[in-house]
């Protein structure tokens, strides 16, 4: 019928939180976290980074200026999304790539506190990040998260434009820049799940599959469920955060869909997907026989890398070595 839900459930949410302070389980305690630590974990500004103490990313100060500006998001807290982030920064390094980071300075961009109702949460994070977002100078913004990818693009003002990753590697590989290696297992058999704000809220859909259909030996099926039709992980309407009792998890039925299209591999471009995905393959009792991996990290694993160039030149050894062997 064309009636967009979405919105009608944040507005009822807003009147739930904000004039009734009736937010459900554990989501107010989230919305309280953000209150005060400017994050829903309750986590330290600063952490953002520990994950990345060995990759000397370059940060972004007041008055400098890069290509890409690198949004973190909340999935630098979380030891699943950190794997990933390491694997989006050798990407982004392999793809030359000018970008910095923001760490300590980067807030929650406020999707959590808008879709829960609390507007006035929200409000003041987008304000701060604008401004600090304002004193810098980049061209673009590229995260790997979805939900900051939706916030950033529609809910906040005066930003430069906004990427999801999976759009900037499928340029590369379309411009010749990224290439692959054929995959080493060829019995896998994968299965793309589109994650709602990438997909049905931003119409996502191409980029992420063309990936996947350039690495030689891949093979990929669709679920009955996909595209615009798709079904959410679990995770949809921030259920991470208040986990609604529920007949059988979503995440279950989204994995089963996986094994009946003859999947063993699922391939998510969200953190949130990723945690609720994982998490759902165990409880279904699926295993040791289906895995899931991020967009992100296959293409990290799958990219042809250069050799090191070896010399041929005749090296002569010192004799105190050769006499101590």
């Amino acid at each position: 019928m064309m009636i967009e839900h979405v919105d009608a459930i944040v507005d009822l949410r807003r009147h739930l939180t904000l004039e009734l302070g009736a937010t459900p389980g554990k989501a107010a305690e989230a919305l309280a976290e953000t209150r005060a630590a400017d994050n829903p974990g309750g986590r330290p500004l600063a952490a953002r980074l520990d994950w990345a103490a060995d990759l000397d990313l370059p940060r972004l100060g007041e008055g400098a200026a890069c290509d890409v500006l690198l949004w973190l998001g909340d999935g630098a807290y979380e030891l699943r999304g950190q794997r990933t982030l390491r694997s989006l920064v050798r990407l982004m390094r392999r793809a030359g790539l000018d970008f910095a980071v923001l760490g300590g300075e980067e807030l929650d961009c406020g999707d959590l506190a808008r879709r829960l109702g609390d507007e006035a949460l929200f409000q003041d994070l987008a304000r701060r990040n604008i401004a600090t977002l304002a004193k810098r100078r980049f061209k673009r913004i590229v995260t790997a998260d979805p939900h900051a990818f939706n916030a950033l693009k529609h809910d906040y003002k005066d930003v430069p434009p906004v990427e999801h990753i999976s759009q900037v590697i499928a340029r590369g590989v379309k411009s010749g820049k990224i290439k692959f290696r054929p995959v080493e297992n060829g019995n896998d058999v994968y299965t793309y799940h589109d994650p709602c704000y990438l997909g049905r809220h931003n119409q996502v859909y191409d980029d992420p599959r063309d990936v996947l259909d350039a690495i030689p030996g891949l093979k990929r099926v669709e679920m009955a469920r996909s595209r615009d039709r798709s079904f959410c992980c679990g995770g949809g309407g921030l259920m991470l955060f208040y986990e609604p009792k529920e007949d059988q998890r979503i995440g279950v039925k989204r994995v089963q869909m996986a094994a009946e299209a003859g999947a063993n591999v699922i391939v998510t471009a969200c953190p949130f997907c990723m945690v609720n995905i994982e998490d759902a393959i165990k409880v279904a009792g699926f295993e040791g026989k289906m895995t899931a991996i991020d967009l992100a990290e296959l293409v990290d694993q799958q990219i042809v890398r250069e050799r090191p160039v070896v010399t041929t030149e005749a090296v002569e050894i010192p004799q105190e070595c050769v006499a101590g062997r």
